[in-house]
């Protein structure tokens, strides 16, 4: 070693400091004065072994340049006392405060629920005398009434020009969760936002930031009723967040996985819910304090009492032949109901119109769902949808067909074994195309709904409705037989334009004709 070298490491100034990280044959000091960080070699170390050495140990060492490796690096390193490096300033004691911010855990792609919590800091600011004075005597002299006489920088009242006080803007400090002191009986608190306490502030030497210590509890931030909602859990993502389906309002919402609680909750695709909503520091609308529910718990739809008359207004949309479509349950969709709804004022009944689609029809017996059509009048049950608030019909059965473009006819080339037929039509020369899949019986009517309704609306659209009233027979699929009178709808394919018999009901014998007898006699005599 050269002799002056060795000379200026004796003479280095002292620092003192935390061993910051130990090697294999070095390591690393962190001043404490600063957050600059030192190396040292295992051969500067005096009157200790390495052994004694470990992380957080306080040493003393000096600061010395190294010109080879234009460095600065840690010599002489010496073990001190535990204890006497002073590390923060006390500035002020028994400061009351409120909880403005409660520590949060932090959160990573790497989310472990079994892993201990990490936590991002909270913040709490200090009361303004008044306003601790009147904490304390609405709190009959609860603990901390003692609070400090300083002030915190930018928290003093000053007159202004006219004579009025004004105040700045009140302290506010940060803390962690080694600032917070434990409750009675040595059970944990967690301060929570809107609580009142009692703390310390220090001056971190290392950083020159201040901080608040000692936390403790005087009372509790006022009970506020949270109102929580429900939804379904729509996707999970990497194992750390996901989002749900709200059934409360017309949204999805992100969340966290440490918003769910229990802590060790697994949550999957379709789970029930029950959470409160919050806004992030981005101002976007959260998922947090997430409890899973059991199932059949929430449900988006609210089920309204009593059976409602109306006529359709418009019928649903027949869909195309996509996955999963078949005749006996076809894809329809933006139907509209049209009903009378008495006011609350006992005033004129006011005409609502409810939407439904044909999964809202209701099939009876195990028989097919009839297809509504402009005109028919229904019975139905109204739901509330809660995300969106309006209300929709369901469990929608035809009572009466509507008998505008309706024709007549006699069934003709049944074969057993086969699923079609052809109707003789009464007003076309052609033979039209049935599939036994569209013969129906009308539904018998429920005695629930309001028949003096459907009379008074009967009355009021007068002579030109064609629209037929209630039919009360029985709910099965009737057999069809040659000769076997029906009526139904004629719609023509949009593939082949061939005409296809819809909504096929039977009749009783004698109600079809294919002939209309004029009025008068007439005389004539035979030629042939």
């Amino acid at each position: 070693f050269n002799d002056d070298e060795e000379r200026n490491k004796d003479d280095a100034m002292r620092t003192q400091g935390f061993v910051a990280s130990l090697k294999e044959n070095f390591g690393f000091i962190k001043n404490a004065e600063s957050d600059n960080e030192y190396f040292f070699h295992y051969s500067e170390i005096r009157d200790a072994d390495v052994r004694d050495f470990e992380r957080g140990t306080e040493v003393e060492f000096g600061s010395h340049y190294d010109a080879r490796n234009d460095k600065t690096m840690a010599v002489r390193v010496v073990i001190l006392p535990k204890g006497t490096i002073k590390t923060e300033e006390l500035l002020q004691t028994d400061v009351q405060g409120t909880i403005t911010r409660e520590m949060r855990e932090k959160r990573s792609s790497g989310y472990d629920r079994n892993s201990k919590k990490e936590m991002y800091s909270g913040s709490v600011r200090q009361l303004h005398e008044d306003a601790a004075k009147e904490g304390d005597e609405s709190a009959g002299g609860a603990e901390g009434a003692g609070a400090a006489d300083a002030a915190a920088p930018g928290d003093e009242k000053s007159q202004s020009a006219g004579g009025k006080k004004k105040s700045a803007k009140a302290a506010e400090w940060q803390f962690i969760g080694d600032d917070v002191v434990a409750g009675e009986g040595r059970r944990p608190y967690t301060p929570a936002e809107g609580d009142v306490v009692m703390f310390d502030v220090i001056r971190v030497l290392a950083s020159k930031q201040q901080r608040a210590t000692n936390l403790r509890f005087v009372r509790a931030a006022p009970v506020v009723e949270v109102p929580r909602e429900s939804g379904f859990v729509e996707k999970i993502m990497k194992d750390s967040f996901g989002f749900i389906e709200c059934c409360d309002r017309d949204d999805r919402l992100f969340f966290h996985f440490s918003e769910v609680t229990p802590r060790n909750q697994q949550l999957a695709a379709g789970d029930e819910v029950l959470f409160v909503v919050a806004t992030d520091n981005q101002g976007r609308k959260t998922a947090v304090q997430i409890a899973m529910q059991p199932k059949g718990t929430v449900t988006r739809v609210v089920h309204m009492d009593g059976v409602r008359t109306g006529k359709v207004e418009k019928a649903p949309r027949l869909g195309g032949k996509k996955a999963g479509y078949s005749r006996e349950r076809p894809d329809t969709s933006g139907g509209v109901i049209v009903m009378q709804e008495p006011s609350e004022n006992g005033g004129k009944a006011k005409v609502v119109k409810m939407n439904f689609d044909g999964a809202d029809m209701m099939a009876e017996d195990g028989c097919k769902a009839l297809v509504a059509a402009a005109g028919d009048r229904v019975e139905f049950r109204v739901s509330l949808d809660k995300p969106t608030n309006k209300r929709f019909a369901h469990q929608v059965r035809i009572v009466g067909l509507c008998e505008t473009g309706r024709e007549m006819g006699v069934v003709a080339r049944v074969k057993d074994g086969v699923s079609y037929a052809f109707i003789r039509c009464c007003e076309r020369e052609e033979q039209i195309f049935m599939h036994m899949s569209e013969v129906f019986d009308m539904p018998a009517a429920s005695p629930a709904a309001s028949e003096a309704a459907v009379l008074a609306e009967e009355s009021e659209e007068g002579d030109d409705d064609k629209t037929k009233g209630r039919k009360n027979l029985k709910s099965s699929v009737p057999e069809i037989h040659n000769g076997d009178e029906v009526s139904f709808n004629v719609s023509e394919s949009k593939q082949d334009g061939r005409l296809n018999a819809l909504r096929v009901l039977k009749v009783p014998k004698g109600s079809v004709t294919f002939e209309t007898v004029l009025p008068g006699r007439v005389q004539g005599t035979v030629s042939r």
